[in-house]
């Protein structure tokens, strides 16, 4: 009997801030079908079978684990503010009897009955919307459909356990905030506005420092690795001065608006501003979630996007011929070091197993590539790639010129040096001269830009002469026939005993499938994860319009009672909504074109080096972003108009 009348508590609670609790539902239902939807396509056997489907799925595999994480505190959110606007109803139900643990059996119907609604809902959703998401990824990564009705039980255990154990933790917070906190106080605070933001110039100033360092890096590292170590180093320090920025700047930026008479003394102006004055400290936390969760949107959307429009551009630049391959040389690191190989004996090797194919080579191109380590003057130790000059010239129709201990520059960086012009290499005595810089890696060679990723590229002469290294051969052919033929030369090659020195052997349609299939699936993660955080993003700016409209609404009827008009009321709202929800997309717009160098290094050690494209992509996503942020705010903000001005 008394289950019974906790759980008629619980669901008339819920049916009476369905402003709260259906936002709520739906957030856990969509966040059920989402979850569902990445795993079973993780686990697929179909996808995991078709060419190239195995690079998605790997992709996947890392995705789904990080929705995992993502649906943990999005549910922590949507209970928080669940918790916020049930304190007033909790002191209600402590006056008329009701102690802590009758309100801690309530909130615990309410979420089983959220958690069942999100399961019994959410698994027929998802199912649907992994077939539609199987049937996109097998149509952007040009894969064959496995046709048959899949559904995927480790996808259903894993979600419920996983959405179960959510609510779980949900449950544990919400009896601790009961246990520690004392309904009354909340209701007699209920009305309390907030107190204003101590110290506020020295946090702020705290905020502009740490952007400015998460702002430097992005800028100042030309390196696509240092790039990828660094980058985020650098989001964590734009992440939190975003945060105190937000929690400290705005107070500060309102004070100023404050001392502006003109502006602050007019009767839109001066509402507006004296209410945001005593809300800061929680516009600033959800405010600085959507400038991040934007920004997240823009960068993971733009990156990835790019990288699939140039994938057969970077696949040709990386193998301009129909077969690559790679041979070890030499290679003096290696303990017990093994016998040096002469660069003819690989190449004919590789025209007898052709030859025994039944085919004929049609073109090729060899070059070899010699790994060294030069001194920085601050004691660093860092590699550039050495090819021979001879081989330059001959590929490439050229007629450069370097003497002895000299070398041209043809890609990459060299670090700061006392003497830049002059490089020491390991050994502390041998020293290398650069004569000439050429502004592109010629067209021909434009395969070594893989190895710019690490080092600098340089051609020079004489290389015998330099102290011993790993050196290795690179050599791409065509044959007489259009036809995929990779695996007969390879056990051609084998059967010639040549397994001891030769790395890799790879076919050009073969490595434009695999990087397709591992792009694709970085696009997928791209776009799904985005769908999540434009969710949140939603929800965010709902739930803020809400508990703000539902803590206006009184201030704004005395207002109304003392004469002021709706046409007022309303440009009240417009002044502050527009200059509080504008500013995170603002402010992610700021991130993102900062983090425009950074992400480009990155983007080039992935072979992508279009960066006009790269620009084009990410100011679309925006533009996009921004029209879909401009509809929410005239949903949201219509909202709390109606709830402010004509909700009785």
């Amino acid at each position: 009997m008394q289950h019974a009348i906790y759980l008629k508590l619980a669901l008339q609670s819920l049916k009476k801030n369905y402003r709260i609790s259906v936002p709520f539902i739906g957030g856990s239902i969509i966040m059920t079908a989402m979850l569902y939807a990445i795993i079973s396509l993780t686990y697929n056997p179909g996808l995991g079978e078709s060419f190239g489907g195995s690079y998605i799925q790997m992709m996947m595999d890392f995705g789904y684990r990080i929705v995992l994480i993502f649906v943990l505190i999005f549910m922590f959110y949507l209970n928080s503010v669940w918790l916020k606007n049930r304190n007033q109803e909790n002191g209600l139900l402590s006056v008329l009897g009701l102690n802590k643990s009758h309100l801690i059996r309530i909130q615990f119907y309410q979420l089983a009955t959220i958690l069942i609604a999100s399961l019994m809902i959410g698994f027929p959703l998802g199912i649907c919307l992994d077939k539609l998401i199987y049937l996109f990824v097998l149509k952007v990564a040009n894969l064959s459909p496995q046709y048959g009705f899949y559904l995927s039980g480790q996808g259903a255990s894993i979600t419920a356990t996983w959405m179960s154990l959510c609510f779980g933790a949900l449950l544990i917070w919400s009896t601790y905030s009961i246990v520690r906190s004392n309904p009354l106080e909340k209701l007699q605070h209920a009305k309390a506005g907030e107190q204003a933001i101590k110290n506020r110039w020295v946090f702020a100033l705290a905020g502009l420092i740490c952007l400015g360092i998460g702002y430097g890096m992005a800028v100042t590292i030309t390196d696509p690795l240092s790039a990828l170590l660094y980058f985020f180093v650098a989001v964590f320090f734009v992440v939190i001065g975003t945060y105190l920025l937000f929690g400290y700047g705005t107070t500060a930026l309102v004070s100023l608006l404050q001392k502006n008479k003109r502006f602050y003394y007019s009767p839109a102006h001066f509402i507006s501003i004296a209410t945001l004055k005593y809300r800061l400290k929680q516009n600033a936390a959800a405010l600085a979630n959507i400038a991040i969760l934007s920004t997240m949107i823009l960068v993971t959307l733009s990156t990835t996007l790019s990288l699939v429009l140039t994938i057969q551009e970077s696949t040709k630049i990386m193998y301009p011929m129909q077969y690559t391959l790679n041979a070890f040389l030499a290679d003096s690191w290696a303990e017990p070091a093994p016998e040096p190989v002469a660069e003819q004996t690989v190449i004919d090797e590789v025209n007898a197993a052709i030859n025994a194919s039944g085919l004929q080579m049609t073109d090729s191109m060899a070059y070899a590539l010699e790994r060294q380590v030069y001194n920085t003057a601050d004691g660093q130790q860092l590699p550039i790639y050495l090819v021979e000059l001879d081989d330059v010239n001959r590929i490439c129709n050229t007629n450069l010129q370097a003497g002895p201990n000299q070398m041209i520059l043809l890609s990459g960086d060299i670090k700061d040096q006392e003497n830049p012009g002059r490089l020491t290499l390991e050994d502390g005595q041998t020293t290398l001269e650069i004569v000439d810089t050429l502004d592109d890696v010629p067209e021909n060679l434009q395969s070594l830009t893989k190895y710019g990723s690490y080092g600098a590229i340089v051609a020079a002469t004489h290389l015998d002469q330099l102290p011993p290294a790993r050196k290795t051969l690179t050599m791409m052919f065509d044959t007489n026939s259009p036809e995929n033929h990779h695996d007969q030369i390879y056990e051609a090659l084998m059967s010639n005993g040549s397994n001891t020195h030769i790395t890799d052997f790879s076919n050009a349609e073969v490595t434009t499938q695999e990087v397709f299939g591992m792009y694709s699936g970085m696009l997928f993660i791209g776009v799904y994860l985005s769908l999540l955080f434009i969710l949140t993003v939603i929800l965010i700016l709902y739930y803020k319009q809400i508990s703000e409209g539902l803590d206006d609404k009184d201030r704004f009827a005395i207002m109304k009672k003392v004469g002021l008009e709706p046409s007022q009321v309303k440009k009240v709202i417009n002044d502050q909504v527009l200059l509080m929800f504008f500013m995170p997309l603002g402010i992610s717009l700021v991130h993102i074109l900062f983090a425009f160098p950074m992400l480009t290094r990155i983007l080039q050690g992935m072979n992508m080096s279009d960066a006009k494209l790269f620009l084009t992509v990410m100011l679309t996503c925006f533009a996009v972003f921004a029209l879909i942020y401009l509809v929410i705010y005239r949903m949201t903000s219509r909202t709390y108009y109606k709830l402010v001005c004509f909700d009785e």
